[in-house]
């Protein structure tokens, strides 16, 4: 839902469209809500309002999370936390893609 606020605020209801579409050909994979004691963890690094995204990703055995969101997720908090996963922007994702 956030998602689909941003996109339509900042650029309009054609890129929605295209957003839902790209959706639509996904196979995503619903994780339930983790235990109190696993979102407190993950509320220490990234703040309450995220820590629901980081400990799904990380409970759900994700090799990597995309999020445009740099004032929480591209931390040195987050780096130092040492993960089981990479946190990046999609961007970055796609040029490692290529890179590979």
């Amino acid at each position: 839902m956030e998602a689909e606020r941003n996109i339509h605020r900042k650029l309009g209801a054609e890129a929605l469209l295209r957003f839902y579409q790209g959706l639509a050909e996904l196979d995503p994979t619903l994780e339930a809500l983790p235990p109190p004691e696993e979102l407190a963890a993950c509320e220490a690094i990234v703040g309450e309002k995220d820590a629901h995204v980081l400990a799904a990703a990380l409970k759900s055995g994700a090799a990597f999370l995309l999020t445009l969101d740099r004032r929480h997720f591209m931390t040195e908090k987050v780096r130092n936390a040492y993960l089981d996963l990479d946190v990046m922007t999609p961007g970055d994702f796609l040029r490692k893609l290529l890179e590979e």
